[in-house]
């Protein structure tokens, strides 16, 4: 039941009121790939002022490393931080960097106009917390479902159902499926992906013929980060490369992320991708490793960027490649191109993924 709070003192109308405001507590938790983020996300733009608790700052150094293990949970301060939302007080959450794999500092969650506060994770409805959750909610389906789907086909018959989820998500059984049963909502996502809310991307190298680059990072003002790019190649396949085949697994500190195939489109210079990445555990890469994929393809990727507004500037470092690439990406068509204009860039772009420009490299090409 959404908890009524005393009235805060100097708040309108206070005098006479019965509380202010009500808080209401909701938990969404699900599998990784799922679709917690996204429903969350839609929950807080359709209601605004929603207070977003996501449970990856609640993870500790000594459990990280295995990205979805319920050790590395600070269950203790999550309930803590959740406890004083409800009594409508401020409280710290503590903020964790993924790359460096510990606790960085803590930031101020204050409740919001709309009183609704969301806790997004696979564990957000573990008993610890469930006595604090007006509203329990399970979301399965998603790249989840999507990828048992793959591998099944993929494998044949050979395997199970129960085997593959067990090697694919192992903790899920064990430690994410018992607490599901205790959602009064359950939502079953057939959506994956789509390009009904797509980004826009530019490309192009980075430096200029007499060596200077096109764009130079404020060091004060950019964020570097390292990424690892994995391409696996089903078990069985034949040699014939056929990227729509392959599952694309990124790393970036103790997090990963998945896509099936390459999904995108090419508009004159435009790449026109979906939101398609996902993350998973590191145990589901292990998990298809041991069921007979193979990396066909793995390259590092060093990615500064600057963000404005809604665009983001990058310059992209392949290490398989020597090169550097500059990258704009923004919601739309008109806000690039604009962007592309004003930095004085005009080409040449290049339509090509990194791993086409790869594989060219070592005289393959994707059909």
């Amino acid at each position: 039941r959404p908890r009524l709070l005393p009235p805060r003192e100097g708040d309108p109308g206070a005098a006479g009121a019965q509380g202010w405001p009500c808080v209401v507590t909701v938990g969404i938790g699900g599998p990784t790939g799922s679709g917690k983020t996204s429903l969350a996300e839609k929950v807080a733009s359709v209601l605004g002022c929603v207070v977003i608790v996501s449970m990856e700052n609640y993870r500790t150094g000594a459990g990280a490393d295995e990205g979805s293990d319920i050790d590395s949970i600070d269950f203790d301060a999550l309930a803590c931080n959740l406890q004083d939302l409800v009594k409508g007080k401020d409280t710290l959450m503590p903020l964790v960097d993924f790359q460096e794999k510990k606790r960085t500092g803590w930031r101020q969650l204050k409740i919001s106009s709309s009183g609704v506060v969301i806790v997004d994770g696979a564990y957000a409805l573990h008993s610890t917390l469930r006595s604090l959750l007006d509203i329990r909610v399970a979301v399965v389906g998603g790249v989840h479902f999507s990828l048992l789907s793959k591998v099944q086909h993929d494998i044949g018959d050979s395997c199970s159902l129960d085997y593959l989820i067990d090697s694919i998500f192992p903790l899920f059984r064990k430690h994410i499926e018992p607490d599901l049963h205790h959602a009064q909502i359950r939502i079953d996502n057939s959506f994956v992906c789509s390009f009904r809310e797509p980004y826009y991307k530019l490309k192009c190298k980075n430096e200029l013929p007499d060596g200077q680059k096109f764009y130079s990072f404020d060091k004060s003002k950019s964020e570097t980060e390292n990424f690892i790019e994995m391409y696996l190649r089903p078990p069985f396949a034949s040699e014939e490369i056929k990227i729509d085949d392959w599952i694309k697994v990124m790393q970036c500190g103790i997090r990963y992320y998945l896509s099936l195939g390459d999904q995108r489109i090419v508009d004159k210079f435009f790449i026109i991708r979906p939101k398609a990445e996902f993350e998973v555990g590191r145990t589901t890469l292990g998990g298809l490793l041991a069921l007979g994929y193979s990396v066909v393809v793995s390259f590092k990727r060093t990615s500064r960027t600057v963000k404005r507004d809604q665009l983001l500037i990058a310059a992209e470092t392949i290490d398989s490649l020597n090169e550097s690439f500059l990258v704009l990406k923004g919601p739309s068509r008109k806000i690039v191109a604009a962007e592309a204009s004003n930095l004085g860039i005009k080409g040449p772009w290049i339509t090509k993924s990194y791993l086409e420009m790869i594989l060219e490299s070592k005289g393959r090409s994707l059909v």
